[in-house]
């Protein structure tokens, strides 16, 4: 008998509520449980703290607070092996 399969979350990390909210319905859809923050400082919290693996940090660059995406990124690496995305808003125009 296999060992039973732990599941493993996505964690979404957007300072816009309507935006997370949407992404979580989406990957939801997709029969993909979800975690929603709305700041890197919680999501960190939630990722030292929590009972449920990451698999996947979804983030905004830009977020509200002390520490952006890239913070998040780079903070996660010693506490969870999960992989990460990061995103920027739609609007904004990338700089070479």
């Amino acid at each position: 008998m296999g060992q039973a399969q732990q599941h493993r979350a996505v964690l979404i990390v957007e300072d816009d509520a309507e935006l997370r909210s949407l992404t979580a319905a989406l990957l939801e859809d997709e029969q993909l449980d979800t975690i929603e923050c709305e700041s890197a400082e919680a999501a960190l919290a939630i990722m030292l703290i929590g009972g449920q693996h990451v698999a996947l940090i979804f983030a905004d660059i830009r977020l509200r607070g002390v520490m952006d995406g890239i913070d998040l990124c780079i903070l996660r690496g010693p506490i969870v092996g999960s992989r990460a995305l990061l995103k920027r808003s739609h609007d904004e125009i990338a700089i070479a």
